[in-house]
Parts: C-alpha cells; sequence; structure tokens
C-alpha cells in the first residue's frame, strides 16, 4: 500500500530572514518530519531509503538534537552551497579580460527556494530555456553541484529525502537519480568541486551537526578519505572551486559565526593557506571558475549581504572595483560560461527572492536582459560540458 502523497516544503516563503544557524536547526526539524516517509510515493519523486555511511566527526550544533558523532544522521536534502563546485580548467583559451575560458556553452540551474521548487533551466549567454525532464530530483535547496565526467552532478540538499546522499546526473536533457554504494550521510550546505578524475565534497550539516568529513565520488562509488595532517573546521554553507590541479575552499559558517581561511585540497591533504588580502569571512557567497582563476561573489558577513568581487589566482585574493555589480546578496547561484561568469537571483537583505541575470567578463558585470526563471535562492547551477 503506497503512502499518503505528501510533499514537506521547507518553510522559506514566509519572508523570514533565515541564515545559517536556523537553516541549521531547521534541518533538525526536517529530519525528523520526513523520517517516516522514506521510500514513500511522492508523485514524480521516489524518495531513496537506506543507510549511509557516517560523517567524520560531527559536531553537536542543536542541544539535544542530531545524531551522535559519526553516526548516520537524519534525512534532509541541501547543497551548497550556493553552490559549490566549478568546471575543470582544461581547455582554456585567451581573454581580452585576463580571464582564459573554462565554462562549457552554457549552464544550468536547478531548484532553490521560489514558487518553482523542482524546474530546470537552461542559459546559453542569451536566453533562459525552461527544460521539461522525465525525471528530476527533489525539490532542494542548498545542494551540492558540479561539472564532471561530461555531466552535472547534482547531491544533497533541504529538505532531506531519505537517510543518505542522493547522487543526480543531468546529461543536458535529463535527470538520471544514481545507484551508488557507500554513500554519505545526507547533508546540505556541503561544498563539492572536481579534482582529477573524481569529484571532492567537503562537510555540510545534517540533524543538527556541522561535518567535517572529505568524501570522493567517482562516478559510482563513494569513498571516504582521512587525510593526514591539519584539517579544515567543521562547516556548512562555504564555497570550493577547483583551481591548477588543486581545490580552492574558502571560508563559511561553524554555526554561530562564518569561518576565516583560504585552504587547498591536493587530493591528498589539506592545507591551509594565508594569501595576501584576504576576503572577510562569510557564508552564503558564490564562488566558480573560470580558466586559471577563483572568482567569488557576495554572501552574507555578520547577518549583512554583501555584493564585492574577489579574484584568487593562486597566492593572492584581489577585490575587483568594478563600475556596476548586482545589489547585495547571499544564496545566488554561479557558474562558468565560456569566458564569463553567470550569476542569478538569490536573497537580499529584506528577504526578498531575486530573479536577475549578470554576466561578469573579468573586468565588470553587466546585467542581462534574458527572461528567466522565477525568483530564487539556494539554487544549483553549473557549467554545461
Amino acid at each position: 500500500m503506497l503512502a499518503p502523497r505528501v510533499r514537506h516544503r521547507l518553510p522559506l516563503h514566509t519572508g523570514t530572514r533565515l541564515r545559517a544557524g536556523s537553516l541549521l536547526a531547521l534541518g533538525v526539524v526536517l529530519a525528523s518530519a520526513c523520517a517516516n516517509v522514506i521510500g514513500a510515493d511522492f508523485g514524480d519523486y521516489t524518495l531513496p531509503g537506506g543507510t549511509g555511511a557516517g560523517g567524520q566527526g560531527a559536531t553537536t550544533a542543536v542541544s539535544g538534537s542530531g545524531s551522535p558523532a559519526g553516526s548516520s544522521a537524519g534525512s534532509v536534502s541541501g547543497s551548497s552551497s550556493g553552490p559549490g563546485g566549478g568546471p575543470t580548467t582544461s581547455g582554456s583559451s585567451s581573454s581580452s579580460s585576463g580571464i582564459t575560458s573554462s565554462g562549457g556553452a552554457g549552464v544550468v540551474l536547478f531548484g532553490g527556494e521560489a514558487t518553482s521548487d523542482t524546474d530546470t533551466w537552461t542559459f546559453d549567454g542569451a536566453q533562459w530555456h525552461a527544460l521539461t525532464t522525465a525525471t528530476k530530483p527533489y525539490l532542494v535547496s542548498s545542494a551540492s553541484v558540479a561539472t564532471f565526467n561530461g555531466k552535472v552532478v547534482l547531491c544533497g540538499g533541504t529538505p532531506f529525502y531519505g537517510t543518505v546522499l542522493d547522487t543526480w546526473s543531468f546529461d543536458g536533457s535529463n535527470w538520471t537519480l544514481l545507484t551508488t554504494s557507500n554513500a554519505p550521510v545526507m547533508r546540505f550546505g556541503a561544498v563539492m568541486a572536481p579534482l582529477g578524475g573524481a569529484l571532492v565534497l567537503f562537510g555540510g550539516a545534517s540533524g543538527g551537526n556541522t561535518l567535517g568529513d572529505t568524501w570522493t565520488f567517482d562516478g559510482s562509488s563513494w569513498t571516504q578519505l582521512m587525510p593526514a595532517g591539519s584539517l579544515p573546521a567543521k562547516r556548512y554553507l562555504g564555497t570550493m572551486a577547483p583551481l591548477a590541479g588543486e581545490l580552492v575552499m574558502f571560508s563559511g559558517s561553524a554555526i554561530t559565526s562564518s569561518l576565516p581561511g583560504t585552504w587547498l585540497f591536493d587530493g591528498t591533504s589539506w592545507s591551509s593557506l594565508a594569501p595576501n588580502g584576504p576576503p572577510p569571512a562569510r557564508e552564503l557567497a558564490a564562488m566558480a571558475t573560470v580558466g586559471s582563476k577563483v572568482v567569488l561573489f557576495g554572501g552574507n558577513i555578520a547577518s549583512v549581504d554583501q555584493n564585492d568581487t574577489w579574484v584568487f589566482e593562486g597566492s593572492s585574493w584581489t577585490q575587483v572595483m568594478t563600475a556596476n555589480a548586482p545589489t547585495p546578496r547571499a544564496s545566488a547561484a554561479m557558474a562558468a560560461l565560456g569566458d564569463e561568469i553567470v550569476l542569478f537571483g538569490g536573497q537580499d537583505q529584506s528577504s526578498t527572492a531575486l530573479s536577475d541575470t549578470w554576466i561578469f567578463d573579468g573586468l565588470n558585470w553587466t546585467p542581462s536582459s534574458a527572461t528567466g526563471p522565477d525568483a530564487r535562492y539556494g539554487a544549483a547551477m553549473a557549467s554545461l560540458p
């Protein structure tokens, strides 16, 4: 007998301003609420069941809630990160802006908090195109997304559906729920990006816990790594992107405050970097790679939204003083398109969801006149191969 056809919507449409701590607390509530519907029939969605591998050293963030450290926490789906992850840096071509091309022929955007949470859109630099797909992920915000092996991979997000991390791939026309082994515990706000022949995922939040575990995904199996040496603090809602054979991770939230610092991961170990002139610590920023640069935009610093633009080239951060810029915002979606960066939506200081599209050419931001997705924040966006 089928379970009741119900859907648990993350209640972010009320205008309430939710930031890192409140999102984590809400995740605890959703994990409990959704625990009894694992495997239920949700119309277009079939919820995955099963058990996941525990996160490495979870830190309890909400008293009396969540799972013990190292155990499988409750179900929730979400991501990054803004958005985490970007395209690989191979096949770059020169650009007069000083940025080299590494994005594909377009970008894909999915989900987020808005009136249409499970729609899929592509943007070719001039127009947005709404896609009708045979299957699709569950409604999610703050999911992890990256371009990998000729497809876009999306996992996690909030609210949770199931107890283990669901992994989806998009081939340009349809979404496929992948059958994976040894999947991590479900989480949201994790960062994810490609490195070599795998995707690397770090941290996130689940069941009231922040996580500090490192995982790789090779297209079929998840593997938890145990890097030696210093490790980044447990965090969620940070940013990560590939650069010159390594991954660059910046900031994120430790629940009560944002975490400063730039970290590099080489596939084996993490190293803390002390670059010149780093941006202030923040959460809910957007980051993407174009050629030999990582571009960071906006986010939230001490409950104040930002609209600053920064570039990292491997040894130092540089703030780009642009003539134009998107309005201050958090939870925007961003990805590379050719030798430019595309930014969409987000949430402004008054808790209003945004629907504007901006293009960054390495020197300045330009608003696009393209009409596209509904206003939203926390959407997942990545470069199409």
